[in-house]
């Protein structure tokens, strides 16, 4: 049994045609922007993978000080697209009742995902995590919310946006 021939040139491209039926999209909503409240108990410190957010009991309230810390951090990461923000929230609460910790870590999370995205970061970047309740064992305290930043390091936007790898440089003759 003889192989078929192959054919003198490829096929001709299959062209699927556009839907027939006109889509409306409309950009997101962008979250509405968070303001300072003077006064809220809590703290930024600076981590070397991003930072830790304290709150009042209760609260998702960021005092002035706070808000800004985070907005200068929001506008280096802003800059550096191939990294990603997991945001893990947590709230004191008692194990009777886990589902309102669970709610205050959301509102945190929540709110600190708003000053993110209003500074220029992606939300297809930021990963938030209501977990409520810390875990057994953990001396932190309970009311925080730790912002760590992962991934790469910097590369240009059109590295990260199209998954392009950076042009090799001509390789030299050697004589």
């Amino acid at each position: 049994m003889t192989p078929p021939d192959v054919p003198p040139q490829p096929p001709a491209p299959v062209v699927i045609p556009p839907p027939a039926v006109a889509v409306q999209t409309y950009p997101p909503v962008p979250p509405t922007p968070v303001k300072p409240v003077a006064g809220a108990p809590g703290s930024a410190e600076t981590e070397p993978d991003g930072m830790r957010l304290t709150f009042g009991s209760g609260s998702a309230n960021l005092n002035p000080a706070s808000l800004d810390a985070l907005t200068a951090l929001a506008k280096t990461l802003a800059t550096e697209p191939t990294r990603r923000i997991s945001l893990l929230a947590y709230a004191a609460g008692s194990e009777d009742d886990r589902s309102t910790s669970r709610r205050v870590a959301l509102a945190r999370a929540l709110t600190v995902r708003a000053v993110l995205v209003n500074e220029g970061v992606a939300t297809t970047r930021i990963y938030p995590r209501a977990i409520g309740l810390p875990p057994h064992g953990d001396a932190s305290t309970p009311d925080r919310l730790d912002l760590i930043a992962s991934g790469t390091v910097p590369a240009g936007p059109e590295q990260a946006q199209f998954g392009a790898v950076p042009p090799s440089s001509p390789a030299k003759a050697t004589p």
